[in-house]
């Protein structure tokens, strides 16, 4: 589970996804005055409960806050946007070594270009 202070990808991409919910009027909505503090609980309820990632992470929680803005009726609890995210997507997985120094070199280079393409994504 992701310690200490929040990173600001993650509390911006909250703080995004809160105002696209709150122009939507929604019955239980916090007045406009809370907005702030709502992101702040929002932010701090929500960061220990996974090991955030930008990279992995930052798009799922977009689409799970464009799901919450196109289904509710009412403002949202935390825990809704929790169910809404979209699982990961698969990291590839590397070969398993080869036992011989030969096969081992090839091994090294397919990790590489693994690597690479990775870096392209």
């Amino acid at each position: 589970m992701s310690e200490g202070r929040p990173q600001r990808w993650f509390a911006d991409a909250v703080i995004d996804g809160l105002m696209s919910l709150h122009v939507l009027g929604l019955d239980g909505r916090p007045a406009a005055d809370q907005i702030d503090y709502t992101a702040q609980v929002w932010i701090e309820s929500l960061w220990p409960t996974k090991d955030w990632i930008e990279a992995l992470d930052a798009e799922r929680i977009r689409v799970a806050f464009h799901g919450l803005v196109r289904d509710c009726d009412r403002w949202p609890a935390p825990s809704q946007l929790r169910l809404r995210l979209p699982p990961r997507r698969q990291q590839r997985r590397l070969p398993r070594p080869p036992r011989d120094e030969r096969a081992g070199r090839a091994w090294i280079a397919e990790i590489q270009q693994t690597l690479r393409e990775a870096n392209h994504e």
